[in-house]
């Protein structure tokens, strides 16, 4: 009894410590150093991956070090530990510490069990975390760690973020490797050194002045100004246009040009004419998006176009004409070469889907981003407004979509917003927090009315019956509300759920309860509530709203098996099948609301292929009528899920390609540890982008995902291959920018840039002779073009990025380098960029030695690249008298 007394106090003792430490630091919103020295508590933690299932297959083992670098002894209970981890970890082994319960998503809940010791100042505990998928980069960490104690008085405390929180090296081969199967080499300097020797720099009349690459372009004599005094004269159909180009000039000229859309301008050959096409021009490409752009000697600038769109395009090619050095600051005139160029898209869809639900982006972000869609030549952005983390446009009646779906942080029981993911915190009104955050109506309304000045559609994607998770939680909480509010009916309303469901899933990202009920008429209810009210801001907008987007996949196995009102409307019971026909009837129900609307309905590949008696991916014909476009998006290279886009094509279904084996943007660049994002589709730099082949697909294919060489003559001969009517349904491609790894505007830019430019080129110039050849990434025609490609972005386009609309923060590839004999040699993805160099230890900078030619050193070497504004990639270090160090 006396020893229970004694053990009781001590750990009361130790919570209020640890309770007045928080209480005390609470204003901080953290566990730091910067509280009271004689009463302070820092937690730190370390995480680092021991080996990836080398060792001890098929298992991978990480560390997890909890440090106490505080003056008070940690509690041996009353507290636990929240974070948030995208891999799949049920429990820790047994007679640990601490315990591990998988909340929910990515979310975890660390405690101390009955055998954690009293941790002194100064001590530290290792807790292992065991999971079944490797790890090869940084990005992919557990994050978002807080801590949430009680105060004495039997209330919790303020959730404490803790700050403190480093991640191992991934040096070790049991650590960069995903197992004996993996062959692909991490990125090094030496490796970086030898896919960049194909590349020579060009002089600059042999590189390409636009991009994407026009139809047709010649150069005419002598060159054209445009000064203060130039006049745009306009027909009245292209008034926007013209104000849009006199913005565009501005920061060009420091003044903005006059308009006249009279007509009664005075003759002059000082002028940029916007019109409609002449009989002269009857030999051009013929588009509703074709243009014909002429330059002449001294100031004469003409731009047809049968559509505001076309015009549009012209101005953007007349833009891409003006040299580079006029972006860097104001000038009293602008010269450019006379030219004429006449012009058309490949594809009438050039896409990018900017997820917007997992991290939150300003308005201004997308802003930013439809300037530089519309610059070159991208005409349809889809926002990813919902999902399981995230709710993100207001909509009339149903406050709770945002103000519980739109927010996350600590929470109970969810009433009041959702739990975190990816490291959100525990704060759901912090300004730092990329988890909270939505566009108001007048916020989207100004999204609409500046991407249809720049011709871009925005397709909003509403996701169900999975990945709708926020607004699940969102519907559960209004019904509460109003349930205290004595509604009752009316709560069940847009009921998305059905408290009886005990049906049993996990979805790919660990949700388990992240479906819609699509049994309850009230589902239905909702989703049409949805859809008026978005109709109605575009309406309110001045936009016509032609596709709604509704998601349609990765539904999880068990969904709706035990759920009572499904069991209602099957009459066969419920099994995997019956599962997949309750979605696509949804779905028909769904189509059905949208054509009422006049608006087509959009869905990705999962709800219009099935498998068939032989277990072979067929088209699902049921849906085919109801003229639904299919976005083609799950393939792996190596794997036999890659041909849906052509099954669902030559079924007669329209097709846009969004294939993540090349044009999932948040795929890592290289096989880098410093490199952000999940390789589960592989790794996608600019190249990857740059080799996609539409119309013959399997071409694109060099080397699955562990690195094995994929010889595509005959590695997908038998796979199914487009129709020559199946030509016809590939409406264009479609970028994808998903957000689990990029929380704000730099690390979003970082994704996108530069591979939205090899996107732009793929979409829009005409298809390149080596596309036709199941060999042609072999071809010196490859070579060739992809050099040129790689000169432009790093003689014209990067270098103008770095200015345009404020700059944007590309990636800029470190060098590649090799030692040999105490001799470095280096060179660069970008032809033409700068490298930097250092031997003293110091990373290199701007005003670092530049390196130009080969040079001795000894010891280890450091080097950069730089933009031309004196950006610098990461550091590519290397041993000039050893093998190369691997960064």
């Amino acid at each position: 009894m006396t020893r229970r007394i004694r053990s009781t106090s001590i750990v009361l003792i130790q919570i209020l410590c640890l309770s007045l430490i928080l209480m005390a630091g609470e204003t901080k919103g953290q566990l730091s150093a910067t509280a009271d020295p004689a009463s302070k508590m820092s937690l730190a933690l370390r995480w680092r991956v021991v080996d990836n299932g080398i060792l001890k297959p098929p298992c991978c083992r990480s560390e997890l070090v909890l440090s106490n670098r505080g003056k008070c002894a940690l509690p041996i209970s009353g507290w636990a530990l929240y974070f948030d981890f995208f891999q799949e970890i049920d429990s820790l082994p047994q007679g640990a510490p601490l315990t591990l319960q998988h909340l929910n998503g990515d979310f975890y809940r660390l405690e101390p069990s009955s055998t954690f010791p009293s941790m002194q100042p100064g001590a530290s505990i290792v807790i292992p975390l065991v999971f079944p998928s490797p790890i090869i980069n940084k990005s992919l960490a557990p994050s978002g760690f807080y801590v949430v104690t009680m105060n004495p008085d039997g209330t919790m405390a303020k959730p404490q973020p803790i700050t403190d929180v480093s991640v191992g090296s991934f040096s070790d081969p049991a650590q960069n490797s995903r197992g004996s199967s993996d062959h692909l080499s991490t990125s090094s300097p030496e490796l970086r050194f030898r896919e960049n020797q194909s590349l020579t720099l060009l002089p600059p009349g042999q590189v390409g002045e636009v991009l994407p690459t026009p139809v047709s372009m010649q150069h005419l004599a002598g060159e054209a100004r445009i000064t203060p005094q130039t006049i745009i004269i306009c027909s009245p159909q292209f008034e926007n246009e013209a104000g849009y180009l006199a913005d565009a000039l501005q920061p060009l000229l420091g003044v903005r040009l006059r308009i006249d859309s009279t007509a009664t301008a005075e003759a002059s050959e000082n002028r940029i004419t916007l019109g409609a096409p002449t009989d002269e021009d009857s030999s051009r490409p013929g588009s509703d998006e074709s243009y014909t752009l002429k330059v002449t000697a001294p100031g004469s600038i003409a731009i047809t176009g049968n559509t505001a769109a076309g015009v549009f395009y012209g101005i953007q090619t007349l833009r891409a004409l003006i040299p580079v050095r006029y972006y860097r600051q104001t000038h009293p005139a602008v010269s450019l070469r006379a030219a004429l160029v006449s012009d058309a898209p490949r594809f009438p869809y050039r896409g990018l889907t900017l997820d917007v639900a997992r991290h939150f982006q300003s308005k201004e972000t997308v802003f930013k981003l439809l300037d530089a869609m519309a610059f070159y030549k991208l005409n349809k952005l889809q926002l990813h407004l919902t999902d399981d983390e995230g709710w993100r446009l207001e909509i009339a009646g149903l406050p709770e979509l945002t103000g519980v779906g739109g927010r996350r942080g600590h929470t109970i029981n969810e009433t009041d917003h959702l739990v975190p993911s990816f490291g959100s915190g525990p704060d759901a009104d912090s300004l730092e927090s990329h988890g909270s955050g939505f566009y108001t109506r007048a916020d989207f309304i100004a999204i609409l009315r500046y991407a249809q000045l720049r011709h871009i559609e925005v397709i909003p994607e509403i996701e169900s019956p999975g990945h709708a998770r926020a607004a699940i939680k969102s519907m559960q909480a209004r019904y509460h509300h109003l349930v205290d509010r004595g509604m009752t009916d009316h709560a069940q309303a847009d009921l998305l759920s059905d408290p009886e469901d005990k049906s049993s899933y996990r979805s790919v990202q660990g949700w388990t309860d992240n479906v819609i009920d699509v049994c309850l008429p009230s589902s239905l209810h909702f989703m049409e509530k949805v859809f008026g009210e978005v109709g109605a801001i575009y309406t309110q907008a001045g936009v016509q709203l032609k596709t709604i987007h509704v998601g349609g996949d990765e539904v999880p196995n068990g969904a709706w098996l035990h759920s009572p009102a499904c069991q209602l409307v099957s009459k066969n019971g419920l099994d995997s099948g019956a599962a997949a026909r309750l979605r696509n009837n949804f779905l028909r129900q769904i189509d059905a609301s949208l054509h009422r609307m006049g608006v087509t309905t959009a869905v990705w590949e999962e709800a219009l292929v099935k498998s068939n008696s032989n277990g072979e991916m067929v088209a699902d014909g049921q849906l085919l009528d109801h003229h639904m476009v299919a976005y083609a998006w799950n393939n792996v290279w190596g794997e036999e899920d890659s041909g849906a886009a052509y099954i669902m094509a030559n079924a007669g279904y329209d097709v846009v390609m969004a294939q993540a084996s090349n044009l999932y943007f948040d795929m890592p660049y290289s096989k880098d540890p410093d490199e952000p994002g999940n390789p589960w589709a592989g790794y996608v730099d600019t190249r990857q982008v740059y080799e996609f082949t539409p119309m013959n697909f399997y071409a694109a294919a060099r080397i699955d995902t562990m690195g094995n060489p994929i010889h595509p003559c005959s590695a997908f001969k038998d796979r199914v291959q487009l129709s020559e009517n199946g030509k016809r349904h590939i409406l264009g491609l479609q970028g994808s920018q998903w957000s689990e790894h990029g929380s704000d505007q730099s690390a979003t830019e970082y994704f996108i840039f530069p591979k939205l430019l090899a996107l732009a080129e793929r979409a829009w110039a005409r298809q390149p002779e080596w596309e036709s050849d199941c060999d042609g990434l072999n071809s010196v025609a490859f070579a060739r073009d992809w050099n040129e490609f790689s000169n432009q972005l790093s003689q014209r386009e990067l270098p103008r990025l770095s200015y345009l609309n404020g700059g944007y923060m590309y990636r800029i590839p470190p060098p590649g380098a090799v030692a040999k004999q105490g001799t470095i040699t280096a060179n660069t993805a970008l032809p033409g960029f700068s490298i930097r160099y250092t031997i003293n230890g110091d990373q290199p900078d701007a005003r670092s030695a530049q390196y130009t030619h080969p040079f001795a050193a000894r010891g280890r070497v450091q080097l950069r690249s730089f933009n031309p504004k004196g950006r610098g990639s990461r550091t590519s270090l290397i041993g000039a008298d050893s093998k190369p160090v691997a960064r």
